[in-house]
């Protein structure tokens, strides 16, 4: 099953959820680890995999929320109360936001970025800067805000595991199940 049924997510919104999940913890464990590197040609490489990783995550997460709002969503559980899809509804749409800022403002950082370093994309493509002007702090503005979003995301994304797991292996609900394969009902 592709597409999403009424009880779970299909392998497309499977595929993306976890490809999108792996490659958001490389790139904060990246981000993290490339300011430190001494050697100049091995931080180059790895800010330039960063980026590259960042411009294909940006294109995964517009792809994603297409596919989103074109397959229905699969029910809550009949048992789940009321606030807790709320919470859901918000803190997923605080996932999506900060996963579409987070590209956005990498993009704006180096873009505004006094070294004026091109962006190639996996070796092959170069990606324009934004429009933005050249200033030491426009840069510092950007490279606050990237790693702010950076560190918010984290707390999100342990929030979304966090709150999986209790719901599912503490109320019984399929919330971890319907993300994991297709077809499960609850």
């Amino acid at each position: 099953m592709l597409r999403n049924s009424k009880t779970s997510f299909g392998w497309i919104a499977i595929g993306m959820h976890w490809g999108i999940a792996i490659l958001l913890v490389c790139q904060f464990a990246l981000g993290v680890t490339m300011v430190d590197v001494e050697d100049q040609r091995r931080a180059f490489d790895l800010i330039q995999l960063h980026k590259s990783l960042g411009f294909l995550l940006l294109c995964l997460i517009v792809l994603r929320l297409g596919w989103r709002l074109t397959n229905r969503f699969p029910v809550e559980p009949a048992d789940l109360a009321v606030a807790f899809c709320h919470a859901s509804r918000m803190s997923h749409g605080a996932l999506y936001a900060i996963m579409l800022a987070l590209p956005l403002t990498g993009w704006a950082l180096v873009s505004a970025s006094t070294l004026a370093i091109p962006t190639l994309v996996f070796g092959t493509l170069i990606v324009p800067d934004l429009p933005l002007t050249r200033l030491e702090s426009a840069e510092g503005a950007w490279r606050a805000t990237h790693e702010a979003l950076g560190w918010l995301g984290v707390g999100l994304v342990g929030l979304h595991v966090g709150a999986s797991i209790w719901h599912e292996l503490t109320l019984g609900q399929p919330f971890l199940r319907r993300i994991w394969r297709p077809g499960h009902r609850h």
